[in-house]
């Protein structure tokens, strides 16, 4: 259990040795440069499932036994929990035990016949190699490249134990920006310094106390700066206007 659990946090694939060397620069966000990676994460994609609950799509699932069950994001689910396959069929799924350390949920759906993903151990991942993360479609999400070894955390590192300050939180989803300029909300969270600063879906976040965001890691970077109850600047692109706005961040959910 601690295995399956320890490593969904991460999924790490392998791309092919070598790829076409190209005259233009290409972005890691660019189309094109995921779907190199498109063959390579096809087992994966296949145990991945969306997570759904009070009928919003909320998280990620992955497949971990083929007889219906699922590990997903513990925090965001409340009730009424569906998870929803590639191919459309959505199924209703009860939680049977949560992980709060790493904020994961184990979710039991009654389904036979499901592709688990395969797991291996993490330490094949070593710097340099190159790591996708997968979603319901048949290109990756994300790409980057692991740039250390496994290795423990620290609890702050883990940034889920309530007692030690780990950053406001904002309450939003977020996905890369083809370009790289800004990430686009997908999510806010209701009742969250997001949805009571006025961001909505689709606002593009372009900065956060006047730091240019260029990847989602950038958003993390800021707000691990700040605690719950600090005001935040930001500018986001909103169709064709940009609008700015100042969030009080809020205490990460248990």
């Amino acid at each position: 259990m601690n295995r399956i659990l320890a490593s969904a946090v991460v999924a790490s694939l392998l791309a092919p040795a070598a790829v076409s060397a190209q005259a233009d620069f290409v972005l890691k966000s660019d189309s094109k440069f995921l779907h190199l990676f498109a063959e390579c994460i096809t087992q994966a994609a296949n145990g991945t499932v969306r997570v759904k609950s009070e009928g919003k799509d909320v998280a990620l699932g992955t497949i971990v036994e083929a007889d219906g069950w699922v590990v997903t994001k513990a925090s965001q689910l409340e009730k009424l929990i569906i998870v929803r396959l590639r191919d459309g069929k959505e199924l209703p799924a009860k939680v049977l035990a949560v992980h709060d350390q790493y904020d994961l949920a184990l979710l039991k759906v009654d389904a036979k016949d499901w592709k688990p993903v395969q797991f291996t151990i993490s330490k094949v991942a070593m710097p340099g190699h190159w790591v996708a993360a997968t979603g319901v479609g048949g290109d990756p999400v994300a790409v980057g490249v692991v740039s250390a070894p496994t290795r423990t955390l620290s609890t702050r590192e883990l940034a889920f134990e309530t007692n030690i300050p780990q950053g406001g939180y904002l309450g939003i989803q977020m996905e890369p920006v083809e370009g790289g300029k800004g990430v686009r909300i997908v999510q806010v969270m209701p009742n969250t310094a997001a949805s009571k600063a006025g961001l909505k879906k689709d606002d593009v976040i372009l900065k956060i106390e006047g730091q240019e965001i260029d990847e989602q890691k950038k958003v993390f970077d800021v707000l691990s700066k700040t605690r719950p109850g600090d005001v935040v600047k930001m500018v986001v692109q909103r169709e064709d206007e940009e609008v700015k706005l100042s969030a009080t961040l809020g205490k990460r959910p248990s």
